[in-house]
């Protein structure tokens, strides 16, 4: 009766966690982040002429921004915006998709490894209901794709390993890892070393594989990896990325050099001695792994930005007991089935420490999948102690807090993400964009220039995407300029991204200008657009006062002859 109960709970589990990933997916959030405007139009280059943004065939990496995004993301979102046509929802549909794979591969995952229906459901419920993976899945987050490849590959991995080596399974592991490696940066690095750690733990039955298997799987994996290794140092391969993000890039070879700046009148030696770059380097990366375990981000306030809701954890309050609890019952016991998210979680933080910016929204990620099977371990170790603790009263009083305390955690993070969230952070999400460009794109042929202001932060591949521009005239009219480490256009037809002149406002050009509300001075404007209307509550003289408003998105104002 138990197991049927739980496998009740299993497919209910899913559905769930289906609708509500699915549900509004092309409006909520309301609009797109600059990432996913540049995958979904370079996705749609793809589509229509098999080259990218800037006309380079079927590539391996895609220099939009010039940061050079991996390719499985945008490819499978070639095959949504042909199935789903040019939408928002094309873009975010594979985020969903592998969201929900991650949830059902966790699933099987724990219960192979475990034995036990109950960890492998409630590691799953966990997972489905977690706020970084429930926003992550609903947005276009490569690295929500790539922990899904992980987590499938570990699967497939330990099913081979299990049904006898089987090499199918091992090849389609491999495969998964490798998909993963080309999903996202982190993990070009953290899918090998999980892959390395199965086969580590896993030593004593791949040694009884013949010899020609592990040959065969070893070559598969290095021609898998060869893209990889050979662009390895160029502009394009992980060498790119180690001069932006990582401890020893130029962000923090700056920050020491202004901190020996001050001990110009000490003696050399001491500055060499204390304050050499190693050193330095160590005390930042020591200080980043203690930051890899912030409270505030994890449990609190969470991300900013297009990362979270804001104000509320990636992970449910609550948790920090549960997950605590598990991984200290997890490592004093010993528990064999959580060796592998031990390492999991211990590789990730190794890695993410190299980086700056700790903890990160997207690279620190894929600790979502270990740390939800630790809560639902510690879970399972609460309740147990509840239920063998004394009093007839106390045990179904403290199993409905428990219930009560996690279904409200869940609810409240389910009313904010689709009531609130959408109009609180419709500035961040760019909300006005799609309508602006189709105003402009209807009154374009009424002027000689469209200028928008650099000001607005606006993305070019927003105005290529939403105008479904032809890729061809896209690569013709096209002009980039560089952006600090990065690109972004400075004209695109008749289209200029660039500081407004007004002193040319009285010139004989038709001039469209695109700005903010204090981008102007005593200009008259033309047209505004807005962002969705919410409530605003002030407290005055004691009196709380609730009154609608809508902030000035852009403003358009227009020079003609």
């Amino acid at each position: 009766m138990q197991r049927k109960v739980l496998l009740i709970l299993a497919v209910l589990l899913f559905i769930i966690a289906f609708f509500s990933r699915f549900y509004k997916l092309g409006q909520i959030p309301l609009g797109l982040n600059k990432d996913e405007t540049a995958i979904g139009y370079n996705a749609y280059s793809i589509l229509k002429t098999g080259k990218d943004e800037y006309g380079i065939s079927n590539p391996i990496y895609f220099k939009s921004y010039n940061d050079y995004k991996l390719p499985v993301y945008i490819y499978m979102t070639v095959v949504s915006e042909k199935l789903f046509g040019v939408t928002q929802f094309a873009i975010r549909f594979p985020s969903a998709v592998f969201g929900l794979v991650t949830i059902i591969s966790l699933f099987f995952l724990v219960k192979i490894l475990s034995k036990r229906l109950d960890l492998a459901v409630l590691s799953s419920l966990f997972l489905a209901f977690n706020p970084w993976q429930f926003f992550f899945s609903r947005t276009g987050f490569e690295v929500n794709v790539a922990t899904a490849f992980a987590t499938l590959g570990a699967l497939l991995f330990i099913l081979g390993i299990r049904h006898r080596n089987n090499l199918i399974l091992i090849a389609f592991s491999i495969l998964s890892f490798a998909l993963s490696v080309y999903s996202y940066n982190v993990a070009r690095l953290l899918a090998p070393l999980l892959l390395s750690s199965l086969v580590s733990l896993y030593r004593s039955e791949i040694r009884r594989m013949p010899r020609i298997r592990i040959l065969l799987c070893m070559l598969f994996g290095f021609l898998l990896a060869l893209p990889l290794i050979v662009t390895l140092k160029e502009g394009s391969g992980l060498h790119n990325q180690i001069g932006g993000v990582f401890l020893t890039g130029t962000n923090t070879k700056a920050q020491q050099t202004e901190i020996r700046s001050y001990l110009l009148n000490l003696p050399s030696f001491y500055s060499k001695v204390f304050f050499n770059s190693p050193l330095l380097i160590l005390l930042d990366y020591l200080r980043n792994i203690v930051m890899s375990f912030s409270v505030d981000f994890f449990f609190i306030n969470g991300a900013k930005y297009v990362n979270g809701v804001a104000n509320y954890g990636m992970f449910h309050a609550f948790e920090f007991v549960t997950i605590m609890i598990g991984l200290y019952n997890g490592i004093k016991k010993r528990v064999n089935f959580l060796t592998f998210f031990l390492i999991w979680s211990a590789l990730l933080v190794i890695l993410i420490s190299l980086t700056v910016e700790t903890p990160h929204p997207t690279r620190s990620f894929m600790l979502v999948v270990p740390l939800s099977v630790f809560s639902a371990y510690g879970s399972i170790l609460v309740w147990e102690y509840i239920s063998g603790a004394r009093g007839r009263l106390s045990k179904p009083l403290l199993q409905l807090l428990l219930i009560i305390i996690s279904s409200y955690s869940v609810i409240y993070y389910f009313t904010i993400y689709f009531f609130m969230f959408p109009a609180n952070q419709a500035k961040i999400w760019r909300s006005a964009d799609q309508g602006l460009i189709t105003f402009l794109t209807a009154h374009e042929e009424e002027y000689d220039k469209i200028i928008i202001d650099n000001k607005l932060d606006f993305s070019y591949t927003a105005l290529a995407f939403y105008k479904e521009l032809s890729p061809v005239t896209y690569q013709s009219d096209v002009r980039y300029r560089k952006d600090g480490l990065l690109s972004t256009a400075s004209k695109l037809g008749k289209y200029e991204f660039t500081d407004v002149n007004w002193d040319s406002y009285y010139s004989n050009d038709r001039i469209l200008y695109v700005t903010t509300a204090d981008g102007f001075t005593n200009k008259p404007v033309y047209k505004t657009f807005y962002y969705p209307e919410r409530p605003v509550s002030l407290s005055v003289n004691g009196t709380i006062v609730v009154f609608p408003h809508k902030d000035t998105a852009y403003v358009l104002i227009r020079n003609v002859k």
